[in-house]
């Protein structure tokens, strides 16, 4: 079947184009939130503000919390419009991208093997990927810098594949300045280097490298700006909810049609970072809901896609003395059955994003909030913290600790809450601001309240 270079463009084009969408959309409708979207986008405020990583949401530096310095390639975006957009655009942006990487990924695996096909299957698996359930959950949830340096984490494997060590090391560094979770994608570019192809002297090599980032990472940098022990390792529990786990190892690799087992080697690649979320007892980290598997999906695709060759050998033997059916069609088929259900994640979250005349009215009452002066602290429900972050003095207002969170205001300060995406808590803070004689409302419509001091 053969596939133009103009269809490849506009295919690669439209994956980029519809994960942009996608984020685009659920800033417009306010989908966005403090955590962790709001976290990321005042530390990046903060940054050119002079304050560093420190989180205003969070309430300690940020370095303390999570290792990711990559966060300040943001604040100069920030200096132009101080906006969470800038984080979400770039998290589809990259998505999108990694589509794309594993296209010529793909594209150079299947050359030999499947030589009449191998573009229009190639591009099916970079379809795949943006529709396989665990990506698309972390495309879909908020913005976290392991899933922007997804292109990377790709990078490196086509680095490997091509010999381009150079590549490699520029992104292991990228990969480095992510996240503290990043050394044990370098421990599954070990293993590829290693136990695939036999350069077992990068093999080595990629594992120094992961030692000294989880060393520079977890043993250095963030115990210097922690004040308390890391919360973390509460969630410590490898032998708790055994059976959602293994719900969680079947939806995992059967959202790839189980390819990745029939080349097990590849596989063995993602096992580190499989590990760290059936370690734990903290149920987010193993139920695909989130942005835990981002890592993870990119080592699986990778898998599937070394995978589909044999897995095709075996189809077309059992049909081979009935009828004959080509590589193409086969992979059409197959990847359209795989990706019904993250085609179903994406149709949904775009209806539930799409902007209503509410959210219109909203974007343009927080505009004139943005203009106040930053000598005005603001204090804002979770919904609207990403929108109004960045300035000097942000509190973030969780109605679950709202006394303590009044101790914080000064008389200046403004208290923000909307009913739009939470109308329940909306009633709550309404009703405990009723009780406070020193606090009045200033402005109220349909979609937003403020609080002032009396």
């Amino acid at each position: 079947m053969g596939v133009s270079k103009k269809t490849v463009f506009i295919t690669l084009a439209s994956l980029i184009l519809l994960a942009v969408f996608a984020k685009a959309l659920q800033f417009v409708g306010f989908r966005v939130h403090d955590w962790d979207t709001g976290i990321y986008a005042n530390v990046a405020w903060n940054i050119i503000e002079g304050d560093g990583y420190y989180s205003d949401v969070l309430r300690k530096h940020h370095l303390g919390e999570h290792f990711s310095p990559i966060t300040i390639v943001f604040a100069p975006l920030f200096l132009i419009w101080p906006s969470a957009f800038w984080l979400v655009a770039a998290q589809g942006l990259a998505v999108g991208s990694t589509c794309t990487v594993i296209y010529l990924y793909a594209r150079k695996e299947f050359e030999e093997k499947l030589p009449q096909d191998a573009t229009l299957v190639a591009l099916l698996f970079a379809a795949w990927l943006l529709f396989y359930p665990p990506l698309t959950s972390a495309l879909l949830f908020q913005f976290h810098p392991t899933t922007l340096v997804l292109p990377f984490v790709a990078g490196a494997l086509l680095a490997l594949q091509r010999h381009k060590t150079g590549l490699l090391w520029v992104c292991v560094v990228v990969i480095f300045l992510s996240k503290e979770n990043g050394a044990l994608v370098m421990l599954g570019l070990a293993v590829y280097a290693s136990l695939i192809q036999k350069r077992h002297h990068l093999g080595l090599l990629l594992i120094v490298a992961a030692v000294a980032s989880a060393v520079i990472s977890m043993g250095l940098v963030m115990p210097a700006f922690r004040d308390i022990s890391w919360g973390h390792t509460d969630r410590i529990g490898p032998f708790d909810f055994l059976g959602r786990k293994a719900l969680y190892l079947f939806a995992l690799f059967g959202g790839l049609l189980f390819l990745p087992l029939l080349a097990w080697r590849f596989s063995l690649c993602a096992l580190a970072l499989i590990l760290l979320n059936l370690s734990v007892k903290y149920s987010p980290q193993f139920t695909m809901s989130f942005q835990y598997d981002d890592f993870i999906s990119i080592f699986l695709i990778v898998a599937a896609i070394h995978g589909f060759p044999a897995a095709l050998d075996h189809v077309q033997a059992l049909l081979k003395n009935r009828w004959s059916v080509q590589a193409g069609t086969i992979a059409i088929t197959a990847v359209t059955a795989a990706s019904i259900f993250g085609i179903g994640m994406f149709l949904h979250d775009i209806a539930m994003s799409w902007p209503q005349p509410k959210h219109m009215q909203l974007h343009r009452e927080l505009a004139k909030i943005r203009a106040y002066p930053n000598s005005v602290g603001i204090s804002a429900d979770g919904r609207l913290g990403p929108y109004v972050s960045s300035r000097t003095r942000y509190i973030p207002f969780r109605f679950e600790q709202m006394p303590q969170m009044l101790d914080r205001l000064n008389k200046s300060d403004l208290i923000l809450v909307t009913p739009i995406g939470r109308a329940h808590i909306f009633s709550i803070i309404n009703k405990y601001m009723d009780l406070k004689d020193n606090w009045k409302i200033i402005h109220d419509t349909e979609v937003l309240r403020i609080y002032a001091a009396k």
